[in-house]
């Protein structure tokens, strides 16, 4: 359309919206949909637009192309026009986050509007109000819950309010206690006589001479307390608190690996480093792999700093984490602690950003974007010229090689506080007492598989008898493993996803890991109608159900995702272990990760090298992590621990060296393997998957995207490993078949411009997904 014949009333924005399509879309703003003072929608304001055959809320990214000058030879288009904007009370999504959206849409080779999406908190439901609002005596408004009067009010109450009243409610609701009158009116840039009056005549608002604050805390909690003094610290961790407190007051750039061994006093440098940015004015962020340490975390952060703190992660309510993105977003917390989705918190001036056990793979997302927190808080901590801190007894090879080249300083902490040593470990080798266990011809076959070696079943009795406390570990789920058939061998799948089933509740629910679809556990072979089924193998609930039955007198407790589903469910557990209501905790790798419990002296570990032979380069390191880590949660109070590490591979590299606390051994051998045969860190890895409805056509055009990368003009240090069939669950009536594609880094960008290339192409993008850095 001509600029001339653009209406006044209209004005052109470019809008992201969350589809999995490459681009932007250009659309009509209404002027009407303007504030005053503005003359565009501004960037990062959260817009309803038309999309096809109904409406998406997308994104403003700033002013749409121009229309084509008057005469021209081009086709006239026809924009859609933006339905409505979002009330919020300012836009979400500040400049600098919408800068880190379009980093990691390039990085992750991801559509920007689904990396937006991320960002976002979900809106609240339509059409609903679920609390009132009261205004205090004091000149504040604050929200309670619905009486009589307003709950049951006919036709619901959002139709009778103004603009102006939905934007005060809307204010109030993502607010966490009363906000003051003056803060309303001048956020919402309403007249200074605005009265509420109306809002309180039909019950929205009462007055009351209650006085609160926006902070308020519960009687007891560790905000209202005076704060924790610091403990002395050691000198390796005042030496790495040092550098730390220097890097932030030059508010500049800085990337540090804090390496130290399980229990040496990672945290306290954290909080010391937390100070040292407050200090300067400036918010931090301080990242957990784990919901379940975010509970940890929070209590020691309230215990020392009081109020100012945002906690962000997926286990919040809706409501919750709407209150808590605007919170931050309004600088309202200078400290924001929370899983990998805080990484993309709109915090205000953002001076430090810490990952503690960096090495997790819970920081890497597995649906779109498919960013790694490591990856995006780099991103973020350059832009904001912030101090970036990864911290782990076991860093990651990528971390550890960026420290090797300069890129991250690195920082060691090589012994535990308060002079207390790492825990005796003690491999039990299990192959000679499995093979005497089942030659055994007086056995008892009822009596089920071969769980606790005698020496961990002897230590778990000392343990308790001493009062004290064990972690047992068992990275796998469930009561038995998957079910087969004795007669034809067929093996038990779920026919959604392709998924072993895997017994559960003590053998009477066979629930599929990958859908987790559950049913009754088939009398019959569903391929040869034969009745002999077994069940392969064994999961924490049977390991929980083996210990309580040799120590029937204690109490003891499962920590894994079956256990911890409901709200709440994580802290409940913990802190019942933490308070020695509970005196043995069997659990998953949930256990393993940065808790510290200063009575448990013993952990014992079953079938530790269940990992080794998953279909994954880095199982080797994964196994080693997590027997390190789990074996550092013994001996952190005042009595030596002990560890006891079951395994049908004692002489395995990542068991031995996991068993010694040799992390320099073990990546010295794990990184020539990586070098040999091409792999991270030494390049880079893509992983693309095409899923198709049958399997020929998979392969079809997974061998069509091969093609369609490794040309005559592609880079020579590109390789394709595959295509071949994918692992892991599948989708109902759906095939996958994957690739690897390395590059060299010099030449990943490379790799990334020719993916989007082929985004582009409906024939080549169809059922592809694209995983950088699997």
């Amino acid at each position: 359309m001509p600029r001339s014949a653009v209406p006044s009333d209209l004005n052109r924005v470019e809008v992201a919206v969350p589809r999995p399509v490459p681009g932007t879309y250009t659309y009509e703003a209404p002027r009407a949909l303007l504030r005053p003072g503005e003359t565009t929608l501004p960037p990062g304001t959260r817009v309803r637009v038309p999309f096809g055959p109904g409406e998406l809320t997308g994104v403003v990214l700033g002013p749409g192309a121009p229309a084509p000058a008057a005469g021209g030879q081009q086709k006239k288009v026809v924009l859609k026009t933006v339905r409505s904007r979002f009330d919020d009370p300012l836009p979400p999504l500040p400049e600098d986050l919408l800068a880190l959206a379009g980093r990691l849409a390039e990085a992750t080779v991801c559509p920007l509007g689904l990396v937006l999406k991320a960002m976002l908190p979900a809106s609240a439901p339509p059409g609903r109000v679920l609390r009132t609002a009261t205004i205090t005596a004091e000149g504040s408004a604050r929200l309670r819950e619905p009486d009589d009067r307003t709950a049951n009010r006919p036709g619901g109450a959002l139709p009778r309010l103004s603009e102006d009243d939905r934007r005060i409610l809307t204010l109030l609701a993502v607010s966490r206690g009363p906000v003051p009158l003056v803060r309303i009116r001048r956020e919402l840039e309403l007249s200074p006589g605005r009265s509420f009056a109306r809002l309180e005549r039909e019950g929205f608002l009462v007055t009351g001479a209650e006085r609160l604050t926006p902070d308020a805390a519960s009687p007891g909690d560790p905000a209202d307390q005076a704060p924790s003094r610091p403990p002395p610290l050691t000198a390796p961790q005042r030496e790495a608190a040092a550098v730390l407190r220097e890097a932030l007051a030059a508010r500049a750039f800085g990337a540090f690996l804090l390496d130290g061994v399980t229990g040496s006093g990672k945290t306290e440098v954290y909080f010391q480093a937390i100070a040292a940015c407050l200090e300067t004015g400036r918010s931090a962020l301080l990242l957990v792999p784990e919901i379940a340490l975010a509970s940890q975390q929070e209590a020691l952060l309230r215990a020392r700093f009081g109020r100012g703190i945002a906690v962000f992660h997926s286990g919040l309510g809706a409501a919750e984490r709407r209150a808590a993105f605007w919170r931050i977003r309004r600088g309202e917390a200078r400290i924001v602690l929370g899983a990998r989705s805080a990484v993309l918190a709109p915090i205000r001036d953002l001076g430090l950003v810490i990952l503690d056990e960096e090495h997790d793979a819970a920081y890497k997302q597995d649906e779109a974007p498919r960013y790694h927190a490591r990856q995006a808080a780099w991103f973020r901590a350059r832009a904001a010229g912030a101090v970036m801190v990864l911290g782990s007894a076991t860093p990651s090879l990528e971390a550890a090689h960026a420290a090797e080249r300069k890129a991250f300083t690195r920082l060691r902490l090589p012994h535990r506080i308060a002079g207390r040593a790492l825990p005796d470990v003690e491999i039990v080798d299990m192959r000679p007492l499995l093979r005497a266990y089942y030659k055994d011809p007086a056995r008892d076959r009822g009596r089920g598989p071969l769980i606790l070696a005698p020496t961990l079943e002897t230590a778990l009795r000392e343990t308790v008898a001493a009062g004290r406390q064990a972690l047992v570990l068992l990275n796998r789920r469930g009561y038995g493993g998957r079910m087969g058939c004795l007669r034809c061998g067929e093996i038990i799948e779920c026919r959604r996803c392709g998924v072993a089933f895997t017994l559960h509740r003590r053998g009477s629910l066979a629930v599929c890991h990958g859908c987790g679809i559950g049913m009754a556990p088939p009398e019959a072979c569903p391929a040869c109608g034969g009745d002999v089924l077994r069940s392969e193998g064994f999961g924490t609930e049977r390991v929980e159900e083996v210990v309580s039955r040799l120590l029937p007198d204690v109490p003891v407790a499962r920590f894994d995702r079956d256990t911890t589903r409901a709200r709440g469910s994580h802290a409940q557990t913990l802190d019942a272990f933490r308070e020695g209501a509970i005196r043995v905790l069997v659990g998953t790798q949930m256990i393993a990760k940065g808790h510290d419990f200063p009575a448990v002296t013993l952990v014992g570990v079953v079938a530790a090298d269940g990992g080794l032979g998953a279909p994954d380069f880095r199982a080797a390191e994964r196994t080693f992590q997590l027997l390190t880590q789990v074996a550092g949660r013994a001996g952190r109070g005042e009595d030596p621990g002990r560890v006891v590490i079951q395994t049908m591979k004692p002489d395995h590299y990542a068991v031995s060296a996991a068993a010694r606390q040799d992390y320099p051994a073990f990546a010295a051998v794990e990184a020539e393997m990586r070098r040999r045969f091409r792999y991270p860190p030494f390049v880079r890895l893509t992983s693309l998957t095409v899923s198709a409805r049958s399997s020929r056509k998979a392969e079809e055009a997974a061998s069509a995207l091969a093609r369609n990368i490794v040309t005559p003009d592609a880079p020579e240090s590109i390789e394709i490993v595959g295509p071949a069939p994918a692992p892991g669950p599948r989708p109902e009536g759906s095939w996958r078949w994957q690739m690897l594609v390395r590059a060299a880094p010099t030449e990943h960008p490379a790799l990334r411009r020719r993916l989007r290339r082929l985004l582009e192409s409906p024939a080549l993008a169809r059922g592809l997904t694209i995983n950088d850095d699997p």
